[in-house]
């Protein structure tokens, strides 16, 4: 039984509770909450598209919710009590997906640790799937390289062309990204000192996936958030760059 339909009225605008992470002048609300204290909390946009109700048994109802970030749920059973005009507060909580991740799909630790190395190859997804939304960008061994040791990249014309779709712009915060285009990042070319055929990334069907990095406005590629590991050619002790004409990010 459906409790809310889906229709451009499914952005709502609610307060976040004081027991949350959010932080007030560098102090997390729960932390404020739990020495009693209080603080104003600007409401924020959030998308209800599916809430249906899946059990009632009185004086208790289960209700399932496909909703956005930041929805927090407990708040949103206070409300539906208050509509109710009954009062209501969450005793339970179970989240069954998170974006393309679903519950009916994991696997238990106790059933991952007791799994041939074979079967949990086929059991982990590829650490990319958890950035698809962003562009991919593809560079050549020696750039990814470059990249993997900190350095910034000039792009060309058709590279930040290639990225110019379904952009995705860090948000402001101390995050190095901010400004910056996030794009998933790739190297086209097996790196012979670095070769792993159950590497999971290596089965996404790109050669290698590097990480995220960031695209400035003037062209440039920043690392963001590396995950792999390249080998790099031995640079002599006499020539090796130091701290202070490294270009680094």
């Amino acid at each position: 039984t459906p409790l809310y339909s889906s229709a451009a009225s499914d952005v709502y605008k609610r307060q976040p509770p004081m027991y949350s992470a959010i932080k007030h002048q560098g102090r997390p609300l729960y932390a404020i909450a739990r020495a009693g204290g209080e603080v104003a909390r600007a409401a924020r946009t959030v998308h209800i598209r599916r809430l249906t109700l899946i059990d009632w048994s009185p004086p208790c109802l289960t209700f399932e919710v496909d909703c956005s970030k930041g929805t927090y749920v407990r708040t949103l059973a206070e409300a539906i009590g208050e509509r109710l005009g009954t009062g209501a507060h969450l005793i339970a909580l179970r989240r069954t997906a998170v974006g393309p991740f679903r519950l009916d799909r994991a696997v238990t630790l106790d059933a991952l640790q007791a799994a041939s190395p074979e079967q949990r190859r086929q059991w982990v997804l590829p650490a990319d799937l958890l950035v698809q939304q962003l562009p991919a960008l593809e560079l050549a061994l020696a750039d990814a390289r470059r990249l993997m040791q900190g350095r910034e990249l000039s792009l060309s014309d058709a590279q930040c062309a290639s990225v110019g779709a379904g952009l995705t712009v860090a948000p402001a915060g101390d995050d190095p990204a901010v400004g910056q285009v996030l794009v998933r990042v790739y190297c086209r070319e097996a790196d012979p000192g670095n070769v792993d055929p159950g590497d999971a990334a290596a089965r996404s069907g790109q050669a290698g996936f590097l990480g995220v990095a960031g695209v400035t406005p003037s062209g440039r590629l920043r690392a963001v958030r590396l995950i792999a590991h390249i080998c790099t050619p031995e640079v002599p002790e006499t020539v090796r760059p130091g701290p202070e004409s490294a270009e680094t990010t």
